[in-house]
């Protein structure tokens, strides 16, 4: 499974933890407005894309979907779920799903429990949970 991060600034922690519960040939798709981001240097595939605002800002991550073979987009920033959420049937008419363009939330450890097990291939380790 092929995932793409859109957004990704700092967030490299969430990068790294799915790689530690992916399968060796599942990758990592980054996105960021910004080529400096930090966590786009944790991804398979970095790519700087124009502003969430831009009116291209859609075809890109649908391009990128198609030529990465993207199976789930995972938003890190919660402005960008609605513009997300405008274009879910573009995403997909190409088998892309997204959880967080179906049921947008805030980024929690609560929400990461139920949200992870859908997207990986083998069920994740949870240390945020108590014991």
């Amino acid at each position: 499974m092929n995932i793409l991060f859109t957004c990704v600034g700092r967030r490299g922690y969430l990068l790294r933890y799915f790689r530690e519960n992916m399968q060796p040939s599942d990758r990592i798709v980054a996105t960021d407005m910004a080529p400096s981001a930090v966590a786009l240097q944790l991804a398979d595939c970095s790519l700087t894309v124009p502003s969430v605002y831009d009116d291209s800002y859609i075809d890109h991550l649908l391009s990128i979907c198609r030529e990465h073979s993207i199976s789930a987009i995972f938003s890190l920033n919660d402005l960008e779920l609605p513009i997300l959420a405008a274009a879910k049937q573009r995403f997909v008419q190409l088998g892309v799903v997204s959880t967080n363009i179906v049921r947008p939330f805030g980024w929690n450890s609560r929400d990461l429990c139920h949200l992870v097990p859908l997207c990986l291939s083998q069920p994740p380790k949870q240390p945020w949970l108590p014991g």
